[in-house]
């Protein structure tokens, strides 16, 4: 799988755990609020390393994802 598609399905891992995903406009970033209010920040679309997806993994789970 590309790692586009590969953050799509973490995206869509955490909206089922009702986590808010919200994409800004102006810099094409995601904002991803879990419900307890914590909100982290992540790259729409990260460059060819498989490292960025970990980072994201890691930042999800910071923020009470369970991946």
């Amino acid at each position: 799988m590309s790692l586009k598609k590969d953050v799509a399905s973490l995206f869509r891992q955490v909206q089922r755990q009702g986590f808010v995903v919200r994409r800004n406009p102006n810099t094409n970033h995601f904002r991803v609020t879990a419900p307890d209010g914590q909100c982290v920040t992540v790259p729409s679309t990260p460059n060819g390393s498989p490292q960025n997806l970990l980072t994201i993994r890691s930042k999800l789970r910071r923020i009470g994802a369970v991946l």
